[in-house]
Formats: C-alpha cells, structure tokens, sequence
C-alpha cells in the first residue's frame, strides 16, 4: 500500500513535486502555485 503524501510549497521550484503529493499545503505561495494547492496560508 502506497503511503499518503503531503507537500508544504512556496514557489515554482516545487511543481514537481506536485505530481506525487496527494495534499498540497502552499505558503505565501506565488499565484500560480495556488490555482494548484489543496490548502493556501498567505
């Protein structure tokens, strides 16, 4: 069984990684890093 994935971004760098997590938490993200998260806390 696959574990749960969850991924704390704030830029580009982390697009990525996106592809892998199953919750995707953004802080004080870039704009289009929020179109892409679960969660955003500016």
């Amino acid at each position: 069984m696959r574990k749960k994935v969850a991924l704390v971004v704030d830029g580009a760098n982390d697009m990525e990684l996106f592809n892998i997590a199953d919750l995707k938490v953004a802080l004080t993200p870039q704009r289009f890093i929020v179109e892409r998260a679960s969660s955003v806390s500016k």
